[in-house]
């Protein structure tokens, strides 16, 4: 992350992939002809579909708290949706970052099947 950590916190994400339910609990991230590219985990399934252009990164993890686990420090849970949010926008490019409050592109919004 090159960004001091506050000024990356207060950013809004937003989805900038094509994406479908791969089953009822992971996404799938598809390429422009409609073949699957990548399954998401369970961390990165809550982080790309919370991506909604109105949500802040310091939102969502407030809004995921509740899924700590027991033994887990809340700074070793906020590091690590952070490196998780991090991952999906510098090593994959399935979500960005927006200064001010936005939409997704209706392409990213929905999943695939539904457009």
């Amino acid at each position: 992350m090159m960004e001091q950590p506050e000024t990356f916190m207060a950013k809004y994400l937003s989805r900038c992939a094509l994406w479908n339910w791969y089953n009822n609990s992971f996404i799938v991230i598809m390429d422009e002809n409609g073949a699957q590219k990548l399954v998401l985990d369970e961390w990165q399934t809550m982080i790309f579909y919370m991506a909604d252009g109105m949500t802040s990164l310091n939102e969502l993890i407030a809004s995921l708290m509740s899924r700590r686990e027991d033994g887990i420090t809340e700074q070793e849970f906020i590091d690590r949706v952070v490196a998780t949010a991090n991952e999906l926008i510098t090593d994959h490019c399935f979500i960005r970052l927006l200064e001010v409050k936005g939409s997704n592109e209706d392409r990213f919004d929905t999943p695939l099947k539904e457009q």
